[in-house]
């Protein structure tokens, strides 16, 4: 997700604020997202971060209850462990934890504004089709570029997690490029939702037709 977005994290709740003010709650949360659908062991987390591991595994048991990760055993090996394995750590593996909170960048909206939203986007969901047909084009385009191409395979969830904020970063791209779009900033002007003073900064982008000067 880092490579689509600065920020990591919508947070609404105040408990949810408070548990990532923790130096170590934030790094373990951003090394298990950055593991992806393959996940990471507590065991694994607490060498790479340097963290105690009974400080990884309750922290990742928090997660869990939280619904922002899962949180399973591996698939234990048939067979009798090598001398060298210890027997505390084969009769309990290190749990393998995998983010699923994949809405993690996406502010909630009020339910009563997005039913509404959602009843005027249906009656012009025709018209929709060529914006979506549009959206496949650059979806594709973007794709050529191996550091923003999606890593992560789909997930038991049907969702590739790196490719659904992939998907986000598009749509959210697109938006900071409609601001700065002349047309739409007429649109704005109509409706009262902005003055000229607001695009002052923005760079403009071009119309259809429209040659750059030199």
């Amino acid at each position: 997700m880092q490579r689509y977005f600065e920020t990591r994290f919508t947070v609404g709740d105040r408990k949810d604020a408070e548990f990532l003010q923790s130096q170590n709650n934030w790094e373990i949360v951003n090394a298990i997202m950055d593991a992806g659908v393959g996940g990471i062991t507590s065991k694994q987390l607490a060498k790479d971060l340097s963290i105690n591991y009974k400080v990884v595994a309750d922290t990742a048991k928090h997660l869990a209850q939280m619904g922002w990760i899962s949180s399973e055993r591996p698939k234990q090996k048939v067979g009798r462990p090598p001398r060298g394995l210890q027997r505390r750590d084969f009769r309990k593996p290190s749990n393998i934890h995998v983010w699923s909170a994949i809405d993690s960048f996406e502010p909630v909206l009020s339910e009563d504004f997005e039913d509404r939203c959602k009843e005027v986007f249906d009656k012009y969901g025709h018209d929709f089709e060529q914006f979506i047909d549009i959206t496949s084009q650059v979806i594709a385009e973007m794709q050529v570029f191996p550091e923003f191409h999606p890593r992560e395979p789909v997930h038991d969830c049907g969702w590739s997690h790196d490719g659904h904020e992939f998907m986000k970063g598009v749509l959210y791209a697109f938006l900071s490029w409609l601001e700065s779009n002349p047309h739409f900033q007429e649109v704005l002007k109509k409706h009262k939702l902005a003055t000229d003073k607001a695009f002052e900064d923005l760079p403009k982008t071009q119309r259809p037709g429209e040659k750059t000067n030199p």
